[in-house]
């Protein structure tokens, strides 16, 4: 049985399309892969300087109390017991984000406080008293009850330092106990005007504040052990619910010139779709590859019929003739080869015909 093989132009035009294909995957795989990691890089960019942002807005509002505890602690006279309060009293109706302010001596005991409140009670074991009397301390964050402090009942977290004497000694130390609600006010603005979740938790582990209506979903269940790698980074995570968010997670809230307060601030963004116009732009891929297909095709059509056919065709003559076919073979001059070949025929033609015609 004679296997019929395929002619030099469908051959050429198969592999050329088998090519053009392989090249279309080749650069399709790669190219998805980058596309998605730049997608990722820059919604992770976007998480990150939210995160940025909202350690800035949080920092600079502590920034301006944390000033006042240095100017105060350098004020107070803690042997004049009604100076010391009545300062305690200005500084407290001067600011919204204190809710009480108190002056310990160095046993331990409240001298002087806001309101009078707390005066006289032994602070000794405190740890805003006990930090705040070697250096500048930030304390845990805690709620009193509802005769203690007033307006504190979202919470309060303690800044403490010590005041010093014109001879360099420890005289006791000034606490201020600000309102949680207060700077949490400055955390909701600016993750609503950056349009981001997220969620602050103390030294502790405890959760001070948190906002997820951006996602709408609970924080990630794994959220616990990346806080307890305390570094910085920026992750995606994936839900439950099948939704991919990015999360941005700083092991400290603060920045600046603010002592550290150990916070840990998570930010969340949901991850867009797509970055910009993405649907366009695969259309107008799709549409150029297309265009390129088609350019492609016509071109191999075309260098077929200009280059092969007539080989294809030379080769038919030279069947014809070795058969005995008494033909002329026309003269392509389209290639080299063609022409080389076409000549060849030419000239063999009239050497067959009368080697045949030879007496026996």
């Amino acid at each position: 049985m004679k296997i019929k093989t395929p002619g030099l132009s469908a051959l050429f035009m198969n592999f050329s399309l088998l090519m053009f294909f392989g090249a279309v995957i080749v650069m399709a795989f790669p190219f998805r892969d980058y596309f998605v990691e730049l997608e990722e890089e820059v919604q992770s960019e976007v998480a990150s300087s939210a995160g940025r942002s909202l350690q800035l807005a949080t920092s600079r509002a502590v920034e301006r109390e944390w000033q006042s505890l240095l100017a105060a602690a350098q004020l107070i006279d803690i042997s004049d017991v009604e100076a010391t309060r009545s300062l305690a009293d200005a500084i407290v109706d001067s600011s919204d984000a204190i809710g009480w302010v108190g002056i310990a001596n160095r046993t331990g005991r409240v001298v002087a406080g806001s309101s009078g409140l707390r005066e006289g009670e032994d602070v000794s074991m405190r740890r805003w008293y006990r930090e705040g009397s070697i250096s500048s301390s930030v304390g845990n964050v805690y709620t009193p009850s509802a005769s203690n402090v007033p307006n504190a009942a979202s919470g309060l977290i303690n800044i403490s330092t010590p005041i010093i004497d014109q001879f360099g000694v420890a005289r006791g130390v000034v606490v201020y106990s600000l309102r949680i609600e207060w700077l949490l006010s400055y955390l909701d603005e600016a993750a609503g005007v950056l349009d981001v979740d997220y969620q602050l938790r103390d030294d502790r582990g405890i959760i001070v504040a948190e906002q997820t209506n951006r996602v709408g979903l609970p924080m990630p269940n794994n959220i616990e052990s990346l806080i307890r790698l305390r570094q910085e980074f920026v992750r995606v995570s994936y839900s439950a619910h099948n939704t991919i968010s990015i999360l941005a997670i700083y092991p400290d809230v603060m920045v600046g010139d603010v002592p550290s307060f150990n916070w840990t601030l998570v930010v969340r963004v949901p991850a867009v779709a797509s970055i910009g116009d993405v649907p366009g732009f695969v259309s107008v891929f799709r549409n150029s590859l297309a265009a390129l297909f088609v350019l492609t095709f016509a071109g191999c059509a075309i260098f077929a019929a200009l280059v092969l056919h007539p080989i294809e065709r030379l080769a038919r003559d030279a069947r014809t003739i070795s058969d005995g076919g008494d033909i002329y073979p026309l003269e392509s001059h389209t290639s080299r080869e063609s022409s080389r070949l076409s000549y060849a025929l030419g000239a063999m033609q009239p050497r067959l015909h009368t080697g045949s015609r030879r007496p026996k």
